[in-house]
Parts: C-alpha cells; structure tokens; sequence
C-alpha cells in the first residue's frame, strides 16, 4: 500500500484522477462517490472541486488503503467520509450522488456488473458516472518496458502475472457493454493518452511493489536487483531523458446517466 501512495499517486493516479473528475464534469456543490478509492486520490481531488456546499465519500475494500486516505485529512472546508466496503454492496444510501466515479477499480471487481449495479443504485436519476481502465499495456510506454524487465529477470509467467493485472480488461466494447447491463444510459467510451514521468530507474522500480510480483522483486538478491534494474535502463533507454523516464499512458474512460 505505502508503495503504490509513494511510487504510483503523484506521477499517474493524480493527473488521471484530474482527467476523470474533468470529463464527468464536477462542480461545485456536487455530492460525488468515489469507488475503490484507494488511498484517496480522487476523492481529494473532487473535495478541491467541489467546496464546502458539495460532498465526498469515498469506499475501498481495502481498510489499510483507507488509514492511508483518512489520514491525508480534509481538503479546505470539505470533510471526506470513508467507508469500507466491498463494490458489489456500497455501503451508502439510494439516489444519494450527482456524481461517482471509480478510477482503476472495474478490472479488478469479482462481478463488473454487479458493482456497476450498486453505483447506478447510489445515483441521483441524473447522477453522472465515470469509470477508467487501463487500455492494453502495450499503449502504457513506463509499464510496457517493466513488463519486459520483467520477463528478462522473473521469467515470462512472472511478466504475464504482471500484464495481466491492471491491463488485463482492456476491451473498450465489454466495459461498454457492462455500463448498459448495469442501466447506465448515454454510455460513451473514450481512449485518451496522457504523458507521466518517473524521476529514474529506481523510481519506475518501486512502482513494482505494488504489484503482484512485488514479494518475487523484494526476494531478489543484490545482483537480481543490479539485474533488474539494468534490464529497466535498457528498456526505458527511448523514454529517457536527463535521467528522467517519461512516456504515454493510455485509458479508457467510460461515461454514462444514471
């Protein structure tokens, strides 16, 4: 967790965040939900839009990704409530949200629908919903030279693992499909790409720990690590530039009426 706050948040999930809370179109006094909020990103970004006559709840299952957020405290006047819950049973009251949002969290729920469901379900009848997901990691340049890092180092199950987690679900007409299934209207899928930098090497590295080959990366002997990293050097060798690796990133993001 500390990993992904520390190594992933500022160069990624901020910009992204700031991406998504454009295209849904938050404003002031809006009440927005933000599902798997993680650490809080986005729903700190959405407090600074929405101001004291607006709201922000955010949900993740995870209770050490919420000390994480509820630890950042308030933004200006705008009190954030966190809550832990699964997405497939918001713990949050019908018709309750002019907006929800849900950044990086779909490819990873055990029933898409269903948590598409419980977001319609907390959303006024004109409430507004915004998801991202990854696109294939071949269009996410950073990433796209540690997955085959990792394949020097680890091995190619060990890479696939890593492929197959954030941008395993990257099919713009199924994350489509499943907005309507779960009745959202309006539905528009959109890919957009957006350049991130990591301050080196080591930087990019650290982003592994919150992967899942994080334990397989921390088990790594000195000269697995001198191996790695010389295997992300070479791999970012195009995207480098005065020592900083800086590369395209691209999303899908999913828009619809409740």
């Amino acid at each position: 967790m500390a990993a992904y706050e520390d190594a992933l948040v500022g160069p990624l999930f901020v910009p992204w965040g700031e991406h998504l809370l454009d295209l849904v179109d938050v404003q002031v006094g809006d009440s927005v939900l933000d599902v798997a909020c993680g650490p809080g990103t986005v729903a700190q970004l959405a407090a600074a839009r929405v101001g004291p006559l607006g709201s922000v709840v955010g949900c993740d299952l995870s209770e050490e990704m919420l000390s994480i957020a509820r630890s950042k405290g308030d933004v200006g006047d705008v009190s954030i409530e966190y809550r832990q819950c699964p997405a497939e049973k918001l713990s949050v009251e019908h018709d309750s949200f002019d907006v929800a949002v849900c950044q990086q969290g779909l490819q990873f729920f055990g029933n898409r629908v269903g948590a598409l469901s419980e977001i319609r379900r907390a959303l006024r009848g004109s409430g507004r919903v915004g998801v991202s997901v990854w696109c294939e990691i071949e269009s996410c340049e950073p990433f796209a030279a540690i997955a085959s890092s990792i394949a020097r180092v680890l091995g190619p199950e060990a890479a696939a693992g890593y492929c197959n987690g954030p941008w395993g679900f990257n099919d713009a007409q199924q994350i489509h499909d499943d907005l309507r299934a779960a009745g959202f209207g309006d539905v528009e899928v959109r890919r957009d790409a957006i350049a991130v930098a990591f301050d080196d090497a080591d930087h990019l590295i650290r982003t592994l720990g919150a992967a899942p080959v994080g334990a397989q990366v921390h088990a790594l002997d000195s000269d697995g690590r001198r191996a790695l990293r010389s295997a992300v050097e070479d791999a970012t060798a195009d995207l480098t530039k005065g020592g900083v690796i800086s590369g395209l990133t691209t999303c899908h993001t999913a828009m619809g009426t409740a």
